[in-house]
């Protein structure tokens, strides 16, 4: 092993950042809010004036075009879930996304600048964090920009190859997000997504039912091959 590789070992700090990694009494200062689907946590542009703790559901991130079309880019819960936490590490004095929720959900708000205190005087947290938002960064640096390379279907063909990949050994997976909800996840239009999902029917690549989208392992090896990146 090279030596870069046994001093990665020492410090090694693969593990989430959420709740669990609060002490107690900082808990207790937190006040517990919960938000039905579709709800708005945090808005773009706002003062982080809190850390939003995940206890249960999930949130997402949202990017808004010019064009009017959104894009959800990223999704948290209660195993990796903070809001805010990017944005007071750099030190920005703005949530740099709009937050809404997914599910249902229960967050434990708790004041940013306690929150930034503990992170800063505890060693163990602020390594956690600095790998956290690194490997976030590495991982955005590699993949910036290639879903908008691709044309519609393709762009499709992509995020159901990439959500057929989450799960191993897997023989099938259903989706049952709307167009809409399609839409914002990869950047198109609703219209735009049902009119590719069409064609992709027609093409055999996927089946749907009940207004759920089914894939199963021969139709994910179709999307797969017909993709074009």
């Amino acid at each position: 092993m090279k030596e870069l590789e046994k001093i990665w070992e020492e410090y090694n700090k693969k593990s989430v950042f959420n709740l669990r990694d609060i002490p107690s009494e900082i808990q207790k200062i937190g006040v517990v809010e919960e938000y039905s689907k579709d709800s708005i946590i945090v808005e773009k542009g706002e003062y982080p004036n809190y850390i939003y703790f995940i206890c249960s559901g999930v949130v997402i991130g949202n990017k808004e075009f010019e064009n009017g079309n959104k894009y959800n880019y990223f999704q948290l819960d209660k195993s990796n879930g903070s809001i805010g936490l990017l944005e007071i590490l750099a030190q920005k004095k703005e949530y740099v996304s709009t937050i809404t929720s997914k599910t249902k959900v229960k967050v434990l708000k708790i004041p940013s600048y306690i929150i930034y205190k503990l992170i800063m005087e505890d060693k163990e947290l602020l390594q956690k964090c600095v790998y956290l938002l690194s490997i976030d960064l590495y991982k955005t640096s590699g993949n910036e920009g290639k879903l908008y390379y691709l044309d519609g279907i393709n762009r499709i063909r992509k995020y159901f190859v990439e959500q057929f990949l989450k799960y191993e050994n897997t023989q099938a997976i259903i989706i049952d997000d709307r167009y809409h909800e399609i839409a914002s996840e990869i950047g198109m239009s609703t219209r735009t997504v049902g009119r590719n999902l069409k064609k992709l029917k027609e093409n055999g690549e996927i089946y749907s039912e009940r207004r759920k989208i089914i894939i199963n392992k021969e139709q994910f090896l179709k999307l797969k091959e017909n993709l074009k990146e």
